[in-house]
């Protein structure tokens, strides 16, 4: 038996075997390569040079599924090393299929360096993959071999992800969602159930990452794909994978609220309270805490049902992650939560002076976070807020509490201009105007808050 058999047999058997067995085989494999290396020189044997200089790059990638991340670069380095030697003789005119699978293998390893790496590196790696992975889909057509076809394909919208995320550009995700979409035709959902679902899970990701500025044509097309996705990853059969697409889609319908772009409402809290099923408190805090955040939110906002179970359920789900987003740890996370509490007990229906007393020291907690120079918008929303308060406030001087409405008002309309948030300045200016009409006022100013109203 060849050292070079010995090292194709030894990555065989490793493929087949676990954790440090199978990185010792891979080792042998590696060692095997290298005595054959001895033997077949490039000028005399050219193939068998080659084919071994590619097992040897194969047995180096597959190490680095076993070994600490500070070793893996050097290993990849090497395995690049070796394919580069192998292409040498495995010209695509000389040995067409042997130089596709050497191309493929070659984009798997510099793929694997991209993600170890940082920066314009990582940027350049990642585009480097990309070329190998589509010199080799000259050989590989879907026609001539349409399994490595559609792995390639797959992979390469992967590749493309990774780069419009690292770069934020349009282009690369939208290239990522041809090429997944090309894939289809090979993973349907009636000979590939998951990965036609594993498909549809990344173009949900991918056009939730497009829909970044809220455009509602792409977020309903995510919807679309996480919908699809949920068919085969079910709660019972998929349990993680059915919270990971709950979650996701209650994150879209809640984006969706949020930038008033429709009444999804129940259908954030059927996805967040579906995925909280599997994502508990211990094995999922991240999860859990962001879900809680935004459920007691969406609560606050729901008017179906019994509003004041509502938003007694809101302030529950608040008050659950007091302890994780505390002020120092997540101070934005922190702020929110104080601004939410506030507008919770602005809505209840009693609002007498102690609720009204709560929610505004609530909004005024969060300018220890939400500034104007750090985040305008929040910032002014939140004077907006407390300007609803206290013209909302009936206890105490309503006088008071009338000026006092008018001057968070003007303070929200140094961020809430006409020109960048007309809806928004709108709904001030009017608010306003009602302050302004239940205060003594002389003809002028009368004049001037009906204006206000009506503008």
């Amino acid at each position: 038996m060849t050292k070079c058999n010995l090292g194709n047999i030894l990555d065989d058997l490793a493929k087949s075997s676990e954790g440090s067995e199978c990185l010792d085989l891979f080792k042998e494999s590696v060692e095997a390569s290298h005595a054959a290396l001895e033997v077949f020189r490039q000028e005399y044997t050219p193939v068998m040079w080659a084919r071994t200089q590619n097992n040897l790059g194969v047995a180096l990638t597959a190490q680095t599924g076993f070994i600490e991340e500070s070793q893996k670069k050097s290993l990849l380095k090497e395995s690049v090393e070796a394919y580069h030697k192998a292409l040498q003789v495995c010209t695509q005119q000389y040995i067409p299929l042997e130089w596709a699978m050497t191309q493929c293998n070659l984009a798997d390893a510099v793929l694997a360096q991209a993600l170890l790496s940082e920066g314009h590196d990582r940027i350049d790696l990642f585009i480097r993959a990309t070329e190998y992975y589509q010199a080799a889909l000259q050989i590989y057509t879907r026609d001539f071999s349409p399994s490595e076809w559609g792995k390639i394909q797959r992979t390469l919208a992967l590749t493309f992800y990774f780069l419009g995320r690292e770069v934020g550009e349009k282009g690369f995700l939208e290239t990522a969602i041809e090429y997944f979409k090309a894939v289809l035709a090979v993973y349907t959902r009636e000979n590939s159930p998951e990965e036609w679902a594993e498909i549809q899970k990344w173009l949900g990701e991918i056009c939730k990452r497009l829909s970044q500025d809220s455009q509602v044509p792409i977020m309903e097309e995510a919807i679309q794909h996480y919908q699809a996705a949920s068919e085969v990853y079910t709660h019972d059969a998929f349990p993680v994978k059915s919270a990971e697409i709950q979650f996701d889609l209650g994150n879209l319908y809640f984006i969706l609220v949020k930038n008033q772009r429709g009444n999804y409402l129940e259908q954030t809290v059927q996805c967040y309270e579906s995925a909280l099923q599997i994502y508990s408190k211990d094995n999922y805090p991240e999860e859990w805490a962001k879900i809680q955040l935004n459920l007691g939110s969406t609560y606050t906002d729901l008017v179906t049902g019994d509003r004041q179970n509502n938003l007694q359920r809101a302030i529950v789900c608040y008050q659950s992650v007091e302890d994780i987003y505390t002020q120092d740890a997540h101070p934005f996370e922190w702020a929110l939560i104080q601004c939410g509490l506030g507008h919770i007990y602005s809505h209840l229906s009693n609002r007498d002076k102690k609720n009204m007393d709560r929610a505004i020291a609530y909004y005024q907690k969060t300018f220890e976070i939400l500034t104007r120079e750090n985040f305008p918008y929040e910032w002014a929303q939140t004077s907006f807020f407390l300007g609803n308060a206290y013209l909302q406030f009936l206890s105490g001087d309503r006088e008071e509490n009338l000026k006092s409405a008018i001057d968070y008002y003007q303070m929200a309309l140094q961020v809430r201009t006409r020109e960048s948030f007309p809806l928004e300045w709108a709904r001030t200016q009017i608010n306003m105007g009602s302050a302004y009409l239940e205060l003594p006022l002389n003809e002028q100013q009368a004049k001037n808050a009906c204006v206000l109203i009506t503008v």
